[in-house]
């Protein structure tokens, strides 16, 4: 079988890759509804070099920073996989050990490792003075100019199928035909000089594309092999265009901080930002991938922990109506999903506190946790099975701190309320618990438990804030059409919460 940069086969590779977490957006599916006839006339463009790369996406985002994107289309996001999974081959060996991002197994987690590496190593584990000098390219993306980067890459590539690919690549004017979308306000947001637009002539790469991750790494392993070869740096690491050197002596750093400036400034036509070239104790903390990175240990950016809480507050807004938690499920899967992306980010750092702090303050975040799977609507084949089912969900063990910092455990002390129509159904034990706190009169019958206490759906808040003075809390599950499950037994999904007022300080921490 033909296995060339452009055969069938190779494209067919680079399209299964593509499509990765992206089969569902509407040009992935517009590709895959013809998917053999588009193949095939991307082989036939690439072979007779007909190729010319389509429009892209112009729009902005505003975290972590205003950013101008230009999305490359579904179609030339396969060609930017065939490219670059042709150059690594070539360049991953000649890059440095510690050049980061947009390689594999070289993350920002990775290179937080490393770095803190570094600084227990050139302070010999905290016990002596060191110091890290700290730099960041001005508009990198922007600034890259794209003859210095065709000139690296031909120095390395023979082959005229790669270069011709390569050069149409780069040449490609993105800034010039754009389709753009998203909020228009949010351009006026980007620095002018960060705007791809308004880049010099044949300058500037698109940041969003595959293709731009990986040349921003060729052009800048120049200064990697500068600083290692020429000024035979120990302690050097790079993430992108933000990168360290740490030394035992200031002196040594300032005069490296004149000669890579000069370096980049004369080989590779860019800026080092004027704010940002700093000389510090490796005491104060390098601000470094998201992290603050000391010999002892990590912590998280200020401004991760304040995003985090901003978009906690957002939520809170329409979760929390004074003493009701509402289980709305799209807001539900998305505070879960927030919750869960800025969790896994302060996992890698030292943060026990700021996990517990933020548990106590924001305790919803466990809620939803908990009822993820009760906000949607499931099949049951009896009444039994479906209380069964939330009830299990809803029962467990929570734990918290005394005074003492003792850990102390207790069982969850929660009601379920079912809708039975016009009224609210409570089961088994929560019936027996019903009958006692809140007065009702139970019947008995082939119900969940045998035992079934009930009371009008109009009397749930009164109801519901009896049994949270009693010191439960209460959850109600409503009924739902859904044509999914035309079995005859509606199916349920938690509706809202009535937390319980006596949850000692420290409960439910997240992890």
């Amino acid at each position: 079988m033909e296995d060339g940069l452009f055969s069938f086969s190779n494209i067919h590779r680079c399209w299964l890759k593509c499509r990765r977490r992206k089969r569902g957006t509407i040009n992935a599916l517009r590709f895959e509804l013809d998917l053999e006839r588009n193949l095939l006339r991307l082989e036939r463009e690439l072979k007779t070099r007909s190729y010319q790369p389509a429009r892209s996406v112009r729009f902005a985002v505003k975290r972590p920073k205003a950013r101008e994107i230009f999305a490359a289309d579904f179609r030339d996001r396969i060609v930017h996989h065939i490219l670059v999974d042709r150059l690594e081959k070539i360049f991953e060996p000649k890059f440095i050990f510690d050049s980061y991002a947009c390689r594999t197994g070289k993350g920002t987690h990775r290179a937080v490792k490393r770095l803190q590496t570094f600084a227990r190593r050139v302070t010999a584990n905290d016990t002596r003075g060191a110091f890290f000098l700290q730099m960041d390219v001005k508009s990198y993306f922007a600034s890259i100019d794209k003859g210095i980067l065709l000139d690296l890459i031909r120095r390395r590539i023979s082959d005229p199928d790669t270069l011709w690919l390569a050069e149409t690549v780069i040449n490609h004017d993105c800034a010039r035909d754009y389709v753009l979308r998203g909020k228009p306000g949010l351009l006026a947001l980007v620095p002018p000089h960060k705007m791809l637009v308004n880049s010099p002539k044949n300058c500037g790469l698109p940041i969003g594309n595959l293709t731009s991750q990986f040349f921003a790494n060729v052009y800048l392993n120049e200064l990697d092999q500068y600083v290692k070869r020429e000024l035979k740096a120990g302690y050097y690491i790079r993430y992108v265009d933000d990168f360290l050197l740490l030394s035992t002596d200031r002196e040594q750093l300032v005069l490296w901080r004149e000669k890579i400036t000069e370096f980049i400034r004369e080989r590779l036509n860019l800026e080092i930002h004027p704010q940002k070239r700093r000389i510090a104790p490796v005491s104060d903390g390098m601000d470094f991938a998201g992290y603050i990175v000391r010999p002892g240990y990590i912590l998280a950016r200020r401004r991760v922990v304040r995003n985090f809480r901003n978009k906690l507050r957002e939520i809170e807004r329409v979760a929390v109506k004074g003493d009701i938690l509402e289980f709305q499920p799209e807001l539900v899967k998305k505070a879960c999903a927030v919750t869960n992306s800025y969790l896994a980010h302060f996992n890698h750092a030292d943060t026990y506190r700021l996990k517990t702090a933020l548990a106590e303050k924001y305790p919803f975040i466990g809620e939803f946790s908990r009822v993820l799977r009760l906000v949607e609507p499931h099949y049951f084949p009896c009444l039994a099975a479906q209380y069964g089912f939330f009830k299990k969900a809803l029962s467990g063990v929570e734990y918290y701190w005394d005074e003492t910092g003792q850990l102390c455990f207790r069982d969850l002390r929660a009601l379920l309320f079912f809708h039975l129509g016009n009224a609210c159904a409570l089961y088994g034990r929560d019936a027996v618990e019903g009958t006692r706190v809140l007065g009702l009169k139970p019947d008995s019958g082939p119900w969940p438990g045998g035992l079934r206490a009930f009371f009008p759906a109009a009397f749930e808040k009164k109801y519901a804030d009896a049994a949270v003075t009693a010191g439960y809390s209460v959850y109600i599950a409503g009924e739902q059409q859904d044509i999914r499950f035309n079995h005859g037994l509606l199916p349920r999904i938690l509706l809202r919460a009535y937390p319980g007022r006596n949850r000692p300080e420290g409960a439910g921490r997240i992890n």
